[in-house]
């Protein structure tokens, strides 16, 4: 229902409200995505009941949430978008904000830089994904 349902008629929005709290990770972050797309004006709502969640590897849960407060205009939310890029985060979490943060089309001097470190380093998946990030800038 989460992925091939959009938007969500209201008459399953309690049941996908459920699905928030859901033990799969993955059904908590199309829940959280799907019913803010379909409920903006409950947007707020939504995200303050999963404010602490923050998934499986990747942080895909967070990773979500911030692209969503961000686009909605919590823009105090970057700093710590952006500091997933870093080395100290493991690559999955640092794919995944690299990923965020081309959709938001954001860049910065220190997401450039993470990029470029990113771009050399050992493991492929990582290296790919911030070569990604830094061609889709132009860098």
């Amino acid at each position: 229902m989460l992925k091939n349902v959009s938007p969500l008629p209201a008459s399953i929005q309690s049941d996908a409200e459920k699905s928030l709290k859901d033990y799969s990770y993955l059904n908590q972050e199309l829940a959280l995505q799907n019913l803010c797309q379909s409920f903006p004006g409950k947007l707020d709502k939504y995200l303050e009941m999963t404010k602490d969640l923050t998934g499986w590897r990747g942080l895909n849960i967070r990773m979500k949430w911030l692209e969503i407060a961000i686009t909605a205009g919590k823009k105090e939310f970057l700093p710590e978008l952006t500091s997933y890029t870093g080395p100290q985060y493991e690559f999955e979490t640092r794919i995944n904000a690299f990923t965020v943060l081309k959709r938001l089309r954001y860049t910065s001097e220190v997401t450039l830089a993470n990029a470029l470190a990113a771009s050399q380093h050992w493991n492929g998946k990582l290296r790919d994904a911030a070569k990604d990030y830094l061609t889709y800038f132009g860098k």
